[in-house]
């Protein structure tokens, strides 16, 4: 299968990404096994899909063993985890564009990526699909978040590289 990584932490803790043409999956690994979601895209978002900005997030509420996706600020697929678990711990940093663990790659261009403590509800979902985040990048619940179209260089020809963080 051809993947198209968004974003991970290996194999063994989390993964956003789109593989093959037509779906886009997340998968946890939580209580000792994977927890994947998996939407199908209609053929009107499959034509739609290419050269085109979207909003791709994966939700995994451990307090309600919820996994949940959604596609362009709209729920697609929400699945029972059966673990309260949390996702395992990976030594690997987060990675954008690629799978740390399997060498997966990304062909994508990223406007930008945000990663939060808590699970987002419906309307705070919606909300960060908006021009102007409901969440804004001060907000306490916001463990990374970066602008590509808007990064600081500090004043010298090369970019200023961020600190390294890691998630466990």
């Amino acid at each position: 299968r051809d993947f198209n990584m968004f974003a991970g932490k290996g194999d063994y803790a989390f993964a956003l990404r789109c593989s093959g043409n037509n779906n886009v999956g997340f998968h946890i690994y939580a209580g000792g096994s994977w927890r994947p979601i998996e939407y199908v895209m209609t053929a009107e978002e499959k034509n739609n899909w290419y050269d085109q900005e979207h909003q791709i997030l994966g939700l995994y509420d451990a307090e309600n063993n919820l996994i949940q996706l959604y596609v362009d600020g709209a729920l697609k697929e929400e699945v029972q985890t059966n673990t309260t678990s949390g996702v395992a711990h990976s030594d690997y940093n987060l990675i954008i564009g690629a799978c740390p663990d399997t060498g997966r790659t990304s062909s994508t261009d990223f406007e930008n990526i945000r990663v939060y403590n808590k699970a987002l509800s419906e309307d705070e979902v919606a909300g960060q699909y908006a021009d102007n985040p409901a969440i804004t990048a001060d907000n306490e619940a916001v463990e990374l978040w970066v602008d590509f179209e808007n990064i600081t260089y500090d004043g010298k020809e090369e970019p200023v590289e961020p600190p390294v963080e890691t998630f466990d």
